[in-house]
């Protein structure tokens, strides 16, 4: 392999992949970021729901159950 054939491969191949991976990563970490403040967010969010169902009676409970199951994972999406 001669060396302007390596700097041509590198140019045309090797580089865009490096640029690609790099734009993966960022979405990925964004999609990452966003799943885990879903998470956190569904995690306050249910001790107050099943609060609510035991004080005030009312059909509170599908939803909290809901959010338990989502939180810990029992729903397969």
């Amino acid at each position: 392999m001669d060396k302007s054939y390596f700097e041509k491969y590198i140019k045309e191949r090797y580089q865009k992949e490096i640029e690609r991976y790099v734009r993966k990563t960022i979405y990925n970490k964004k999609i990452y970021e966003i799943l885990q403040i879903t998470i956190i967010v569904s995690t306050i969010i249910t001790p107050i729901m099943i609060v609510l169902e035991l004080i005030v009676k009312h059909d509170l409970a599908y939803i909290s159950l809901a959010f338990s199951s989502f939180v810990n994972g029992n729903i397969k999406y």
